[in-house]
């Protein structure tokens, strides 16, 4: 029913509990997982899983988040496709999910999210709520709001996206290709639903800040393409090598 895809490298106790938090919850799910030569042991510890539901692609090296994304995308064999982290884990039951997509009426749902540690998230009031007032970091939007700007952190899109306006943009190293994305497809019609019950925990972790300004630079040119209905240089369509 959906592809779950993630990139990884060096996070073995994070792999542990995203495949907790999804196929060994839910047998309706595929988990697509590019890593990037990891030495910690989440090589050893996935393949010896040998769960059908998981599908693991050694790439033996680090690449960009946009890269990895696709290289999932590409290998994914559900026509959902769920854009994820390694770090972040689904609060409700994956079954909540799976319903929203049984009318068909959206392209792309859009996923509350919130940064917390493993103490966080056995406390019932940390999970209380869903607007800012709460540090949730949805923004209040229906699908008939005129924005600027909709970014989905977290979610799932019709593969349908892929083939017809492409995938994550591989100029992006990391920050902002997620953003990218969802605008490129709100911008060019493609009907989207933002779920603010539907919440994701996501681990506050160290990042790596070096790309920022640069991916800064490309996400706010390309932006005024989208608003154009013009598409910028480095995006791939599903089918195509990457």
């Amino acid at each position: 029913m959906i592809s779950i895809i993630t990139g990884s490298y060096n996070r073995l106790d994070n792999i542990k509990r995203l495949i907790s938090n999804t196929v060994v919850a839910n047998n309706l799910l595929e988990l697509v997982i590019v890593d990037g030569g990891s030495t910690d042991g989440t090589i050893e510890y996935v393949q010896s899983l040998n769960n059908k539901n998981i599908k693991f692609i050694d790439y033996g090296k680090r690449s960009s988040f946009p890269h990895f994304s696709n290289l999932a995308i590409q290998n994914s064999k559900f026509d959902y496709i769920c854009s994820w982290d390694d770090d972040a884990l689904l609060i409700n039951d994956w079954d909540e999910v799976i319903e929203l997509l049984t009318s068909n009426i959206y392209d792309f749902h859009i996923f509350n999210w919130k940064l917390g540690n493993l103490q966080d998230k056995l406390n019932s009031s940390w999970l209380e709520g869903n607007t800012h007032e709460n540090n949730w970091n949805l923004d209040d939007r229906t699908t008939e709001s005129e924005v600027e700007i909709l970014t989905m952190n977290y979610g799932i899109y019709n593969k349908k996206i892929f083939k017809e306006i492409g995938m994550f943009n591989t100029r992006f190293n990391f920050w902002h290709a997620d953003g990218d994305l969802s605008n490129r497809a709100y911008h060019f019609g493609y009907k989207h639903k933002s779920h603010k019950d539907i919440k994701v925990f996501v681990f506050d972790s160290e990042k790596n800040r070096t790309y920022v300004k640069k991916d800064w630079k490309i996400y706010q040119k390309n932006l005024a393409k989208y608003k154009k209905q013009k598409l910028p240089r480095g995006i791939k369509y599903l089918n195509e090598t990457t």
